[in-house]
């Protein structure tokens, strides 16, 4: 996996910009490792060791979280569960590893790999963002209107339907739930001759969402999208479990969400594009390419 992974371009642009975005010393478990150090990892690895992470690390205690989505006997189902894993412990107890916002220099990186029919640009700026930021649900709609809805989005809407320079396109805002650490990103996979043209429609993209903004009609239908995305996530029966395992975690029931999508139906015009100019900053963004 480590070995394809280097030899595509999605692989390479991704980790490139994952090294770079997040500047952390090789002993933290958030290291990005190279392509060469991770195969190098790999493969010191003893089963010895194996056996002893699973021991100190593998375990029900403080910390962990079940969800279940279908018919069944809830008090049936717990005493299965009591019967299988009652004593069986983790010797770590979980604590999170904080992520905090770092600022980092913009910077444009491009790999050359060969014989590559297609290529991959990433796109990234890094802001100290939460999802219980009040602007949030302006970025969300925003980063919906902007690539996350795909063909229909201003991204999918000027690159590929309009100048025919990706096969696929998209970008979103993302915060964290648990550090003000979050940002922006957008993605495109695109035939080389196409790079320099690309690169500068996504500058104009961006620019031009700052200036001027999102529309009316921009904004009924990508809320309407965005909230329709929201239930069909809720009829999934594993979507759902998900959905309540992290909230387990956050301590957050499904009031939190549909308070959530209260706000998203209320956010106006004016307070999306506010939101865009404060936060988005089309200078602040790196670019990897492969």
């Amino acid at each position: 996996q480590i070995a394809q992974q280097s030899d595509d371009p999605a692989g390479v642009a991704s980790r490139k910009l994952n090294r770079h975005m997040n500047p952390l010393p090789s002993d933290h478990p958030d290291y990005t490792p190279t392509f060469d150090e991770s195969k190098a990892r790999v493969e010191s690895l003893t089963v010895d060791q194996l056996k002893d992470f699973h021991q100190r690390f593998y375990g029900f205690g403080p910390g962990t979280t079940i969800a279940f989505v279908g018919d069944f006997d809830p008090d049936a189902l717990r005493a299965r569960l009591e019967e299988h894993f009652g004593d069986w412990t983790a010797g770590v107890e979980y604590a999170h590893v904080p992520d905090p916002f770092e600022q980092v220099a913009p910077q444009r990186m491009v790999e050359q790999l060969d014989d590559k029919a297609n290529a991959v640009l990433i796109a990234a700026q890094s802001m100290p963002l939460s999802d219980t930021n009040p602007d949030y649900p302006a970025l969300q709609l925003a980063g919906y209107m902007m690539g996350g809805g795909f063909l229909s989005s201003r991204l999918g809407n000027r690159i590929r339907n309009e100048e025919g320079l990706s096969y696929a396109v998209g970008g979103n805002f993302n915060a964290s739930a648990e550090d003000e650490n979050g940002g922006f990103f957008a993605f495109a996979m695109y035939a080389p001759e196409n790079r320099d043209r690309l690169e500068e429609v996504l500058d104009e993209e961006l620019v031009k969402v700052v200036e001027q903004g999102f529309n009316a009609e921009e904004l009924e239908s990508g809320r309407t999208g965005f909230l329709q995305q929201q239930r069909l996530v809720r009829s999934d029966d594993g979507r759902l479990a998900g959905l309540l395992d992290t909230g387990l975690y956050l301590d957050r029931d499904l009031y939190f969400n549909a308070e959530r999508e209260k706000r998203l139906a209320e956010v106006s015009l004016e307070e999306i594009n506010q939101a865009v100019a404060k936060w988005l900053d089309p200078e602040a963004m790196t670019i990897s390419i492969a």
